[in-house]
């Protein structure tokens, strides 16, 4: 094979590598953009919760843990 033809698929192979290289990053773009947006969505929500009093204080770690294993056993119940 010439060197010209080796250069021409030398080339023509990295412009592959290239633009499935920035496929890839621009998928990985959209969809850290997505998780961001559904994160902010999740910390409005929490917030409207907070400020409209819809939320559950503890006094200590156990009491957390028996209000995580109630909510557990409801929705192991509910199937």
């Amino acid at each position: 094979m010439s060197d010209l033809k080796l250069q021409a698929t030398g080339s023509l192979l990295a412009g592959r590598r290239t633009r499935k290289g920035l496929g890839l990053l621009e998928q990985r773009q959209l969809q850290d953009a997505t998780r961001l947006q559904a994160l902010r969505t999740a910390v409005k929500v929490g917030l409207d919760d907070i400020q409209a009093g819809r939320f559950k204080a503890f006094d200590d770690k156990e009491a957390l843990r028996k209000h995580f294993q109630s909510l557990t056993s409801k929705v192991i119940a509910t199937g």
